[in-house]
């Protein structure tokens, strides 16, 4: 009994920081695969930006959501989109990643898993971020959030969701 009033303490208290539809998305800076600093900021071109948090570099499920967004890339950015994927995983675990699927978008490390959490995609215990798809304006302003993400179809979807959401 005390177990159950606990987890639905802790689920209610989590889920009123959840992140939500026109919420403004947290600004971060992370390193890139390249050790690179990246700051996600409003964005002066205008474009459509597309955060998919992913578990972990070089994982199945995984490979196959970055692979379908790498594959996908020219339809998406024909939306006037970027894509960005972050992980948990180290820059080193990210770079490997990208050069042995030749990702061609920017993959961001969240290490301490802190923009993970800011997100609402980060579990609970473990410092592995969930499977999750955020797409803003470029004024960082949250228009879709996708929480029960197909890794194959992922792509697809956040493609065909930004046509909808620029009419």
């Amino acid at each position: 009994m005390k177990k159950n009033l606990i987890a639905t303490i802790f689920s209610f208290s989590t889920s009123l920081l959840a992140l939500g539809f026109g919420d403004t998305a947290p600004v971060f800076t992370l390193k890139d695969q390249d050790s690179q600093s990246f700051t996600l900021a409003p964005n002066k071109n205008k474009t459509w930006i597309v955060l998919f948090f992913y578990p972990k570099a070089n994982t199945p499920g995984c490979t196959k959501q970055a692979c379908a967004f790498r594959d996908s890339l020219k339809v998406i950015e024909n939306e006037n989109a970027v894509i960005y994927g972050i992980s948990t995983s180290s820059v080193s675990e990210i770079k490997k990643f990208q050069d042995k699927h030749q990702l061609n978008f920017k993959l961001l490390s969240d290490e301490d898993g802190k923009v993970s959490k800011a997100y609402g995609a980060k579990y609970p215990i473990i410092n592995m971020a969930r499977r999750y798809t955020f797409i803003l304006d470029s004024n960082l302003i949250i228009r879709h959030i996708e929480k029960d993400v197909d890794p194959v179809s992922d792509a697809k979807k956040v493609a065909k969701k930004i046509q909808e959401l620029a009419l």
